[in-house]
C-alpha cells in the first residue's frame, strides 16, 4: 500500500515538473491535469486490487 501511495505521489510531481519544463511556470490547469491523471492512475490501482481480491 506504501508503494501505491509513493507511486502516486511522484506521478503528481513528475506531472508537475513536466508541465513546468513545457510552459515555465506552474499553472492551475497543469494542477488540475495532474490530479486527474493522479485520479485516474488511483482508480486503475483500485481496480487492480479487487480483480486480484476477487481471483483469491
Amino acid at each position: 500500500m506504501r508503494n501505491i501511495a509513493i507511486n502516486l505521489i511522484s506521478a503528481f510531481l513528475t506531472g508537475l515538473l513536466v508541465g513546468y519544463l513545457l510552459s515555465g511556470t506552474i499553472t492551475i490547469s497543469i494542477v488540475l491535469a495532474c490530479l486527474a491523471s493522479v485520479a485516474i492512475l488511483a482508480v486503475v490501482y483500485a481496480l487492480i486490487y479487487v480483480l486480484k481480491k476477487r481471483a483469491k
